[in-house]
């Protein structure tokens, strides 16, 4: 599937690519190896709304994965995200939605460039 790079952000500490890719919702690389930068790609086919609903999405759901607040069923052989479980206290929470944030408020310029050209294609 056709994927067009938006930028490099920071969320919190760490360096991601950001991603707009055909189809609607998202995702990110939660095992990217070392020295290597974390992708998280977007789904632009929808409205301009669901786009950043997606992206804020993702971004939360990094910063918790990323602060040990995401747990996962085990084993899970069908590799389903639905099983997730978040679990944090006040101020876990208001450190991951400063993280996450920054990073919206950085790329949001940027995504939305890339939503408008998608859109005309």
């Amino acid at each position: 599937m056709k994927t067009k790079r938006v930028g490099y952000y920071e969320i919190g500490p760490t360096q991601v690519e950001l991603v707009v890719k055909g189809g609607n919702g998202g995702g990110f690389d939660a095992g990217a190896k070392p020295g290597c930068v974390t992708q998280i790609w977007i789904g632009v086919d929808g409205e301009w709304n669901e786009v950043v609903s997606v992206l804020l999405h993702e971004a939360l759901e990094f910063c918790f994965m990323h602060a040990g607040l995401r747990y996962c069923p085990a084993p899970d052989y069908s590799d389903d995200n639905g099983g997730y479980l978040f679990s944090m206290d006040h101020t876990q929470f208001s450190e991951a939605t400063a993280r996450a944030g920054g990073f919206v408020a950085a790329a949001i310029p940027d995504l939305c460039l890339q939503f408008k050209k998608w859109k005309k294609r």
